[in-house]
């Protein structure tokens, strides 16, 4: 834009307009006023007034001229982004210090287990492999079947891998809705999911067990052991693997998909211990899967298999 026309562009403006109209014209009148007073003192007081009222109208023209205004309200959206952007730093910084001060032991943090799933650091992957290293693993969750023991017969399907982990002497504890419980069922219900898909998966859970404990010698069957809640809600998916765990919060209404997930470090972390404390609580009202039923849960699979 050339000057004659920022100019013009300034002058079009009434609210400038007038406030420079008022500092020239007062200055010039105060000016003029001192020409006509004999007393030198009171003279130059009304010319330095004038001169001062003159200057004010000269500098706010400059200063718009130049797009002075336009730089005030850009350094004060830029300061208040600094500002914002500091505050958020400031948040930050006191939910780390919460973290690492106060010793909870939170890791990782995903929005949904959806997302944590795809993570190429400790995502589902490197969690199956955390899993079938792991010398001591205990696992709570609702039907343990999609991602997990969803087993296609391949020698390098989780399932396969988490039994010759225990084969060789790792010790697993795993708890699972009963499917023929009422906890399964009010979970169920409120998932709203396809009906009787629930108590399908944990019964192909069973069974994908039940084959693979077959085939294991009988002092490595004692390393694994199974139970069934009956009647307490699982409130979370928790996964232990030695000093490590993953957590999902499941929330009503919903499956496990897009519940809010973490992973915590342990074992003398705040919330890793609170979370063992719920395993333990949850594994003491389970039902043991004992020789007998294991044996049932094989053959019922059999004959699902040949039907």
């Amino acid at each position: 834009m050339n000057y004659r026309k920022r100019i013009k562009r300034l002058l079009s403006v009434p609210t400038y307009r007038t406030r420079l109209f008022f500092f020239v014209v007062l200055g010039g009148l105060v000016f003029f006023a001192s020409l006509s007073v004999p007393d030198s003192v009171l003279k130059d007081i009304l010319l330095q007034f004038a001169v001062v009222f003159i200057a004010v109208g000269l500098v706010d023209f400059v200063w718009e001229f130049l797009g002075g205004t336009q730089l005030e309200l850009q350094m004060t959206h830029d300061f208040s982004e600094v500002d914002s952007k500091l505050d958020s730093i400031h948040r930050s910084l006191i939910v780390h210090s919460d973290i690492v001060d106060r010793n909870i032991g939170i890791e990782r943090i995903w929005p949904k287990r959806g997302v944590w799933e795809h993570a190429s650091v400790d995502g589902l992957a490197v969690w199956k492999d955390r899993v079938c290293r792991a010398k001591s693993v205990d696992i709570v969750s609702n039907t343990l079947y999609t991602r997990w023991f969803e087993d296609h017969g391949d020698d390098t399907s989780f399932a396969a891998r988490f039994f010759r982990n225990v084969a060789h002497g790792s010790v697993a504890r795993i708890l699972i809705y009963d499917p023929h419980g009422d906890a399964v069922r009010w979970r169920a219900y409120h998932e709203k999911g396809v009906k009787g898909e629930m108590q399908h998966e944990i019964e192909s859970t069973l069974v994908t067990i039940a084959r693979y404990r077959e085939t294991l010698a009988d002092a490595a069957r004692g390393n694994l052991q199974v139970r069934l809640t009956t009647e307490y809600y699982h409130l979370a998916q928790i996964i232990r693997a030695d000093d490590k765990m993953l957590i999902t919060i499941y929330l009503s209404g919903k499956s496990g998909t897009p519940c809010p997930t973490f992973q915590l470090t342990g074992p003398d972390t705040e919330h890793f211990r609170t979370y063992q404390e719920q395993i333990e609580i949850l594994w003491r009202h389970g039902r043991e899967v004992d020789d007998a039923e294991f044996r049932q849960i094989l053959a019922q699979g059999q004959i699902q298999l040949r039907e």
